[in-house]
């Protein structure tokens, strides 16, 4: 179970929160964790390995976002990640539940949104 809701906040931006293991706590070395968030977070090829392995270091609750194949903005998307040159990875729902089933993620929720699809899984 989640939930979302407006919270206070002194200035603008975005908290990640960490629930690691304690086998993973070489995670909490910022230098690691940043060179992985950006080498991995706008553009993955291929997904499994990665969904693996922070279905692996994760203890609690996992979300991940998978942007939609099929969409009135993927054009725009595509053209705009073109123009910069960058590798673009979208999906069909069926290919989420396969990267899912693939990785062992059983217990999840799967959200429906505007341009991506929200999984909320349980590890």
């Amino acid at each position: 179970q989640y939930a979302i809701e407006a919270a206070p906040k002194e200035k603008r931006g975005t908290d990640v929160v960490l629930h690691l293991k304690e086998e993973a706590k070489d995670f909490l070395d910022s230098w690691r964790l940043r060179s992985l968030v950006k080498k991995f977070s706008d553009y993955i090829e291929h997904p499994v390995p990665i969904v693996t392995a922070m279905r692996e270091l994760t203890n609690g609750k996992m979300i991940m976002s998978f942007p939609k194949a099929v969409e009135w903005r993927v054009p725009l998307r595509r053209f705009r990640f073109w123009m910069k040159g960058t590798p673009l990875f979208l999906y069909t729902e069926a290919q989420v539940r396969d990267i899912l089933a693939k990785s062992d993620v059983t217990d999840f929720e799967f959200i429906h949104l505007d341009r991506d699809y929200l999984v909320v899984a349980n590890v």
